[in-house]
């Protein structure tokens, strides 16, 4: 626990209580959210005043009902606290308790408590037993079959989520009618964890747990078991949710989890972050096997736009979000067209941030990195697989996981490189309202575009070997890798990307050896357009050969032109 500035550690990890609500832990929620809000500056609100979503549900009262704000009195908006609920949905849609056209006006005047599904009966009891009259739930605050109702709450996901008093996860339910109040605790191994140093507190041996029968368990290990790997925590939609909200309570099956921008905090014990940042080579030791210690953070953190806002570096803010659709696009996602709805709420708050125009969730200000996306395992897709609703030089496009493959860098060398985009403010507008993908698909981009053609490579679907003028310059990775599907040799064409001035530099201080410049490979779509077909590395070279003298040799008689990418 932590007292004033100074950090005890129990040398037993005290145990949970026997049930959720117990008036135990409804003190120690209450305690957690006060101690945010008072003493945790980045935490603070977004800085929309008075924002509030445009349906609640009140549960005041022993029944519920919905609640349209633009009808409150502004003292009634300053007032009105809310709880947003994070939770899967799950597969049953019978138990997926929606909003419609048809029951709105009914569900304005009342809904029947025993008609909910058991995780929304769960969050209304936690809100009474928090004091807070409001609630958020998005299968019953949105009008499910109303397009425009949709498309409207999307653009303002971010404050849902940032202006709710706290988010409520339900760790533990794999779907809506599986509830999060009920514990089932687990009994663990009996664990011996001196701190290193062999120092002592008030005579005892510093220890962080040793002993973990029952429900107590190894710190990072009890996250990673009850949070990480969650049903929660694999849902695509639920990771935006938890990347926007200032702070959240995790229900999980044996206890609760509080994460804020601030603390890492669990029912039982809490952990000062930073503390815990300076102690990098802290390790626990279990029968012989060294287990370092990572808490509650991970890079994909709570209040990530609450930390970047204030004071960023835009490279930073880009690799960030770069990690964050790696993560996002492993996780499970029901209906593909929501692909790019579920991280609406990320790319907005980005978007504010960085002042950059988007377009199909690539930024026009680090355009050159965000196209350089590729799957990431194999093997891959077919391409009847891709999504054909975003255009092809799009990650949205790509049916499964992606990486992105080099760090950024905003400055472009001119020689060999590509130098300019072209979008209209149309363009903007389409890609940013429609998340279930843009009439306009086009990215006009200038630079030197090669003729190649890429051969068959029966010894790996990962690498396809590039021929330039009968040379193998290059490996491409294709983004459908089935060559059951491909007719090779395939014409194709490089679009040189270039290289940067930091990239220039690091190959020149390189004593020796192998050096790249990233691509994209592209097809004809039609007679003025392209569409993509994969990424390759171009130009390797060392300190022997100059990338300017290669580089020369491979753009003779290509002229710099001005492409269209579908």
């Amino acid at each position: 626990m932590i007292l004033g500035s100074a950090i005890v550690y129990p040398p037993v990890l005290p145990f949970a209580a026997e049930t959720t609500l117990c008036p135990q832990n409804i003190s120690l929620i209450h305690r957690w959210l006060n101690d945010c809000e008072i003493n945790h500056p980045s935490c603070k609100k977004s800085d929309v005043r008075n924002f509030l979503p445009t349906r609640l549900i009140c549960v005041k009262s022993d029944s519920a009902w919905l609640v349209e704000t633009r009808q409150f009195s502004d003292s009634e908006r300053q007032l009105a606290h809310y709880l947003a609920l994070s939770h899967c949905w799950g597969p049953k849609t019978e138990f997926q308790y929606k909003t419609t056209s048809q029951n709105l006006s009914s569900r304005l005047q009342s809904m029947v408590f025993a008609n909910f599904p058991q995780n929304i009966k769960d969050v209304i009891s936690v809100c009474r037993a928090l004091g807070v009259k409001y609630l958020w739930i998005d299968s019953i605050c949105i009008i499910q079959n109303l397009p425009h109702d949709l498309a409207r709450e999307m653009e303002v996901m971010l404050e849902v989520y940032a202006n709710a008093h706290v988010t409520i996860s339900a760790t533990c339910a794999a779907s809506a009618d599986k509830g999060f109040l009920s514990r089932t605790p687990k009994p663990g191994p009996k664990l011996n964890i001196p701190r290193q140093g062999g120092s002592k507190i008030n005579g005892k041996d510093d220890s962080i747990v040793i002993f973990t029968e029952g429900r107590g368990l190894i710190l990072s290990e009890m996250w990673k078991t009850q949070v990480v790997d969650s049903p929660w925590n694999q849902r695509a939609w639920t990771l935006q949710e938890a990347l926007v909200s200032p702070r959240i309570v995790y229900f999980a099956n044996e206890r609760l989890f509080f994460e804020c921008s601030t603390l890492d905090c669990l029912e039982g014990a809490n952990i000062s972050r930073a503390f815990m940042s300076q102690r990098p080579n802290l390790n626990l030791q279990n029968e012989g096997n060294s287990v370092p210690i990572n808490f509650l953070r991970q890079q994909d953190t709570l209040g990530f736009f609450h930390h970047n806002s204030e004071s960023f570096r835009m490279d930073q803010m880009y690799r960030d979000y770069y990690i964050v659709i790696e993560r996002y696009t492993a996780r499970k996602l029901t209906f593909v067209e929501d692909r790019a709805a579920a991280c609406s709420a990320i790319i907005e708050g980005i978007t504010r941030i960085t002042q950059s125009p988007v377009h199909h969730g690539l930024f026009m200000s680090d355009v050159r990195q965000g196209l350089q996306w590729c799957g990431k395992y194999l093997p891959l897709f077919d391409e009847q697989e891709r999504l054909n609703q975003w255009p092809t030089w799009s990650w949205l496009s790509y049916p499964g996981p992606v990486y992105f493959r080099s760090k950024f860098d905003s400055s472009l060398s001119e020689e060999g490189g590509m130098t300019q985009i072209h979008l209209n403010d149309e363009i903007f507008r389409n890609s940013q309202t429609n998340y279930s993908g843009s009439v306009n698909k086009r990215l006009h981009l200038e630079g030197f575009l090669i003729p190649a053609s890429i051969h068959n490579n029966t010894r790996s679907w990962a690498q396809y070997p590039v021929f330039v003028k009968g040379k193998n310059v290059c490996s491409a990775n294709l983004d459908y890798d089935k060559p059951s599907t491909r007719h090779f040799p395939l014409q194709s064409f490089i679009f040189s990307l270039g290289e940067t001035e930091s990239e220039k530099r690091r190959r020149k201080e390189l004593p020796a050896g192998p050096f790249a410049v990233p691509g994209q490979m592209l097809v004809r779509h039609d007679e003025t357009s392209f569409k993509r077909v994969g990424v390759c590395r171009i130009f390797g070279c060392n300190k022997s050969i100059s990338w300017e003298n290669e580089s020369k040799w491979i753009l003779k008689d290509v002229q710099r032109e001005r492409i269209i990418l579908v």
